[in-house]
């Protein structure tokens, strides 16, 4: 938690947000299952995809670390999955 707010104000602002993007001119009805808390977001840039690219075996594992993305992108709903090959 950030010093000086509690759960409360964060669900707060949480839910100021939610009414913000669906007052927004491009949002587009159906969407609503993408909408995430920056949090979660946020938590996408601390894996290996983002965070190993200066090891010098980053190219040879790249493709573990997509997976790795791509799993975390699947358990954040439908409207974050890969399209179908």
């Amino acid at each position: 938690m950030i010093k000086g707010f509690d759960k409360s104000e964060f669900r707060e602002v949480f839910l100021l947000s939610l009414v913000y993007i669906r007052n927004w001119s491009g949002f587009k009805t159906g969407t609503e299952e993408g909408i995430n808390k920056l949090s979660d977001v946020a938590g996408l840039f601390s894996v290996n995809f983002f965070t190993k690219r200066l090891d010098s075996d980053y190219a040879s594992r790249m493709q573990d670390y997509l997976m790795e993305l791509i799993g975390i992108l699947k358990g954040m709903g439908s409207f974050w999955q890969p399209p179908e090959e």
